[in-house]
């Protein structure tokens, strides 16, 4: 798979994922609930500016790392939880491993399988 592919599939990926937030927000916003509108889309624009900023060191000719993933997602978590009206050290340290763990780990998963399933779905 080339380079210009992986960043493609990057890019489409990254847009899926802030589809999901957007409906979040949305509900959030329709709920009134503007604090966490606010940390939401933090936490977003952190997932995406730091796994950017750690892929852009590469050219994207090799697999994708999960690490990069695992990074992005536990600096997510890490921005949720200090963005808190009171901040609690339980709920950070919970936010940055679900962050690394969940978002960076499923965003990975999915990314590494993208093809096959676009693939699939065509058949």
């Amino acid at each position: 798979m080339s380079s210009e592919t992986r960043r493609a599939d990057m890019k489409a990926s990254i847009l899926l994922v802030g589809g999901v937030v957007l409906l979040a927000m949305t509900g959030l916003g329709m709920d009134g609930n503007w604090p966490k509108v606010a940390r939401v889309v933090t936490a977003f624009l952190t997932y995406v500016v730091v796994l950017f900023a750690v892929r852009g060191a590469r050219d994207g000719g090799e697999d994708v790392p999960f690490r990069d993933f695992a990074v992005a997602g536990g600096s997510c978590g890490l921005v949720s939880g200090l963005v808190r009206e009171e901040v609690q050290t339980a709920v950070v340290a919970a936010g940055i491993l679900a962050g690394s763990l969940l978002l960076g780990g499923l965003h990975w998963l999915v990314l590494r399988s993208w093809r096959r399933l676009h693939s699939m779905a065509i058949r």
